[in-house]
């Protein structure tokens, strides 16, 4: 019976009778697979449970059997954990895991692949605030699958340098005098706007045309970072228009309790 080795990430993990678990996996071959874990829940050393939780990112030796992909050789290359007292990282992750199975394909994606390990790493490791590891990450994604915002400036007299105004609808910015302009056709449908600093727009721009590996390396505080969240945020909901479980998490679990 042929095997087949893939590394992936457990983006959810489902117990199945005594100790198995039935895995969704973010992998480099092969992209969104479902793997079922035999023997899971008694693994230890380095295929303990860490291997096959969400999370883990493990390498699985896969045999096809009818119609599943079975695995009971499954070794640990790296578990995120977050810990009990990075609460922020913990949940942004969760949310991440949600957000690239709502996303992810059969189609292995090396770049996608990058995006969701570098973002684990940097929010298991605090590499910086959790809402700008978080904006950047979904302007990011957003862009990479097809969704990527113009922000170069007003999209209609190319003003940068001031305040704009973000249309998560149509992705674009356009400036005060501009959306004024604008507000005088009657035909235009209404869009949903969000005031932009020139900081939150930077960081936008650079969010999405950065390379990888320095998607996080940078720094936003006060309006700037209020801005940029906002509007990442907005842009993601409105463009993939559904509910995110993590995201309600977020907003009525983990920013109620911090410090104001």
């Amino acid at each position: 019976m042929k095997k087949d080795v893939v590394r992936g990430v457990v983006l959810r993990a489902v117990d199945v009778k005594n100790s198995d678990r039935m895995l969704t996996v973010y992998t480099h071959e092969r992209g969104i697979m479902s793997i079922y874990a035999r023997g899971a829940k008694r693994m230890d050393g380095k295929s303990g449970t860490s291997s096959t939780a969400e999370f883990a990112y493990s390498e699985f030796t896969v045999v096809q059997k009818q119609d599943k992909l079975w695995s009971s050789e499954i070794s640990n290359i790296r578990f995120f954990d977050c810990g009990m007292m990075n609460f922020e990282g913990y949940s942004l992750n969760f949310y991440v895991l949600e957000l690239f199975e709502h996303i992810a394909t059969a189609e292995p994606d090396a770049d996608l692949m990058r995006l969701l390990l570098n973002t684990l790493y940097a929010s298991s490791e605090r590499k910086n605030d959790h809402r700008l590891i978080k904006a950047a990450f979904e302007i990011r994604l957003l862009s990479h699958i097809g969704y990527m915002p113009d922000v170069t400036g007003c999209s209609e007299c190319e003003a940068r340098g001031r305040e704009l105004y973000f249309d998560v609808v149509t992705g674009s910015l356009k400036c005060a005098e501009c959306t004024a302009l604008g507000a005088e056709d009657t035909d235009t449908e209404p869009h949903q706007t969000l005031i932009i600093t020139e900081g939150a727009r930077a960081a936008l721009e650079y969010s999405i045309g950065c390379p990888l590996e320095k998607l996080f390396s940078f720094t936003l505080v006060g309006e700037d970072l209020d801005c940029f969240s906002r509007a990442a945020e907005s842009y993601l909901v409105r463009q993939l228009d559904r509910d995110f479980a993590g995201l309600d998490y977020i907003h009525n679990v983990v920013l109620p309790k911090k410090p104001k």
